[in-house]
């Protein structure tokens, strides 16, 4: 038996949730812990910080940082509502390819309790309009 079937149906329950203000993408030379105060003070709705051996990825609602070598943006951010159990399989794989049969750019970050979808500003009405049409609630 295929799981497809029950897959569609948890994610054509899923409940998407605007986070506030415009947002940024950026490289970064370094984590330094001026950075992260920064991030605290000025994006306290949500900021993510990802670090592998060849780069600093930071997601925030600063635009311009001393440590910052590349930015893009705006982008506007989407959360799943609620908390993901890590046995549900294909939610980010829904959410994703609603927006590219809709032409739509996204970036996701991943949290312990669940998913977030960045857009650009100039796309937010078209990914709406994908996830609803997709059969997922957005507000």
């Amino acid at each position: 038996m295929s799981s497809l079937p029950l897959v569609k149906q948890e994610t054509q329950s899923l409940h998407l949730r605007k986070v506030e203000g415009g947002f940024w993408v950026a490289k970064a030379i370094s984590v330094e812990p001026e950075l992260t105060e920064t991030l605290q003070e000025m994006s306290p709705s949500f900021w993510n910080i990802a670090q592998t051996t060849t780069e600093v990825s930071v997601v925030s609602v600063v635009a311009k940082h001393d440590s910052f070598t590349s930015v893009e943006g705006p982008w506007s951010v989407f959360g799943i509502v609620g908390q993901l159990d890590f046995s549900l399989t294909g939610i980010l794989s829904r959410c994703s390819t609603l927006l590219a049969e809709s032409g739509v750019s996204m970036f996701a970050v991943s949290t312990f309790d669940t998913d977030y979808f960045l857009v650009r500003k100039e796309a937010e009405d078209a990914a709406v309009k994908a996830w609803i049409s997709g059969g997922l609630r957005v507000e």
